[in-house]
């Protein structure tokens, strides 16, 4: 299923801000003048350092997949969580 901003929101598609859905994850919708496109999970890990932390030149996993008209979800976990359920309660918001 396909994500549209809607037309009547003020927010362009180009500029549409992450949705926060758990502690652990977070929604970016497309950042394409499209404004819609197929979904994609994102896990990275609990301590994976944003690019102002880091020398690079490279967009953040979520940014970068975003920017190619997906709509991400990225979700960090921590290496204690890799072997329970609890990753994916963010399912139920």
């Amino acid at each position: 299923m396909d994500y549209q901003i809607a037309k009547a929101s003020n927010v362009s598609s180009t500029t549409a801000r992450p949705i926060v859905l758990a502690p652990n994850a977070i929604l970016q919708p497309p950042l394409s003048r499209l404004g819609k496109g197929p979904g994609l999970l994102v896990v990275v890990p609990a301590e994976y350092k944003a690019s102002n932390e880091r020398k690079t030149l490279d967009p953040e996993p979520c940014q970068k997949w975003a920017e190619e008209g997906y709509i991400v979800v990225e979700v960090k976990v921590g290496a204690d969580e890799l072997s329970s359920t609890s990753i994916w309660n963010a399912q139920d918001v």
